[in-house]
């Protein structure tokens, strides 16, 4: 079956003479892999840009996530006012910093809404 493609709802390995399959011949420049592979990668350049979050910036949230990682478990109102502090100056410093932005939600609603415990 080499050089044919092969089509079916469903694929079993082991009974693949059992089923109805549709064959045809490929043209001669088809290369699946290849142009997924192509298509991919033309994909993700699109998508994701490569960025490097400022040095400043991630020095400051990754303090401020400390201190919001202890929020929770101490609901010490210092430790809510480092990790605010330092995660605002961090999203100042870089407005593109996804994770402070995230622990900035994290704390504010674990300030809300409490942990039962």
């Amino acid at each position: 079956m080499r050089g044919v493609i092969a089509c079916s709802s469903f694929y079993y390995p082991h009974r693949l003479d059992a089923i109805a399959v549709e064959a045809y011949e490929r043209p001669p420049d088809f290369d699946l892999r290849a142009r997924l592979v192509e298509q991919l990668r033309l994909t993700a350049a699109e998508t994701s840009p490569s960025r490097t979050p400022r040095v400043e910036a991630y020095e400051t949230y990754v303090k401020g996530r400390f201190s919001a990682v202890q929020f929770p478990n101490t609901r010490s109102q210092s430790y809510f006012e480092d990790a605010k502090h330092r995660l605002e100056a961090a999203v100042a410093l870089d407005p593109d910093l996804a994770e402070a932005w995230a622990a900035l939600g994290v704390i504010q609603h674990h300030r809300l809404y409490p942990p039962r415990g």
